[in-house]
Parts: C-alpha cells; structure tokens; sequence
C-alpha cells in the first residue's frame, strides 16, 4: 500500500517532491502520524539503502524489539528497538517527529512501554494495554494508567517502572512542547504540570526518575 508523498506525515524525513508516492505503514497499533513504515527507516533515517528495493532486501535480517521482522511496511513506533547487524537503534522523538537515535546492544534488549488502559479478564486477573499495542496479563492491579514499563524484549519480562509523580523525567508527546523532556512539579486532575508549562495527560510519557533510564 502507497500514499502519496505530499500527504505523508510532516513529520516523516523525506524528500516529497522527487517522487510522487511513499510507502504506508501496515495496520497497527499506532495512528500513521505516529509511526515510520520500516522501508522509510531504513531508506531515509538511518540511509542504509537508496530504494524500497533495497530496503525490501534488508528487511530479511532486520530486528525490532528483539523479533526478526521481514514486513517492509512494518509500523515503528516511539520507543522501538531497531537492529541491523550489529548496528542498533531507537526511535525516539523530537520537536520535529521521530527520530533514529544509535544505541548500544544492551540497550536494545529492553524498551519502555506506556499503560494505557487496565481492564479485568475472566479469572480475576488484569489486562494491562501498553502504547505499543502489547496485552499484559498480571494476577494484580499493579500498575497505574500512565505507568512506565521498563520491559525486556522480547519476552516481556518487567524490569522496572517508573508511575507519573512529581520529580519525575517526561517526555511530551504531542503538541506545541513535542519532544520536550521535563521533570513533572504538578499533577492535576486530567493535565500534568511541568516548569513553565502543563499539558493533558494522555501526551506524557514517564522516561524515569530524576535522571533518564
């Protein structure tokens, strides 16, 4: 599936007026503003190939959050692990859109995953939905909504959490302060305060405590 360039995400790094249709991102669990079809990673982020051809080749030894992943239009989305080789990357995110941002091999092994909702199941457990489209079942509630998992990849074993409170380093992800990184000072009903600024909820990611993980 093609979209037509000019249409394309402003946030996507590429050039618009050479060509006219781009590569979509296959169905997923994020919107297509928010995601990079992996064609498009490879081909204008990380500039390891010149054509979707090319790309296509490459898919066939291509890691994300530590499965091998052959779909040229596969969605990566914030927070993502990316290898090629011994090569590894994170898509993180800036005032301009996603990024490409080199980690080390240990790095990629783990990835930070936002909840976003709780439900129970049959069986008296808790159904933990991330960001990325994951379902965590867990014996119980744990977590908070906007909890940050720090989890391993790919077997989903949690490592860590982060939960939003005062003191701890965000990162905005939408609107006018998208990309920005902050420590919160303030939680209000339905919006977080930061230095200067607040934004709603739902457009916070907890990257950690005082310092980033």
């Amino acid at each position: 599936m093609h979209i037509k360039r000019m249409s394309a995400p402003k946030g996507w790094k590429m050039a618009r007026k050479h060509y006219k249709w781009a590569v979509a991102p296959s169905p997923g669990p994020y919107p297509r503003e928010a995601c990079i079809p992996l064609t498009l990673f490879l081909r204008d982020y990380v500039k390891l190939c010149d054509n979707a051809k090319e790309a296509k080749r490459i898919c066939r030894s291509v890691m994300v959050d530590g499965k091998a992943e052959t779909d040229p239009s596969y969605p990566l989305g914030l927070m993502a692990s990316v290898g090629i080789g011994d090569e590894h990357y994170r898509i993180t995110l800036g005032h301009d859109g996603l990024r490409a941002t080199k980690i080390d091999a240990d790095s990629a092994q783990t990835k930070l995953v936002r909840i976003n909702n709780i439900r129970s199941v049959k069986g008296g457990k808790f159904q933990y939905s991330t960001h990325d489209g994951r379902s965590m079942l867990m014996d119980e509630k744990k977590y908070a909504t906007g909890t940050t998992l720090k989890i391993k990849v790919p077997e989903q074993e949690i490592l860590e959490s982060y939960e939003l409170k005062e003191g701890n380093t965000c990162l905005i992800t939408k609107g006018k302060h998208m990309g920005k990184t902050a420590k919160v000072v303030r939680i209000q009903p339905g919006k977080v305060a930061f230095d200067g600024f607040e934004v709603p909820t739902k457009l916070v990611f907890v990257l950690g405590g005082e310092s980033y993980v």
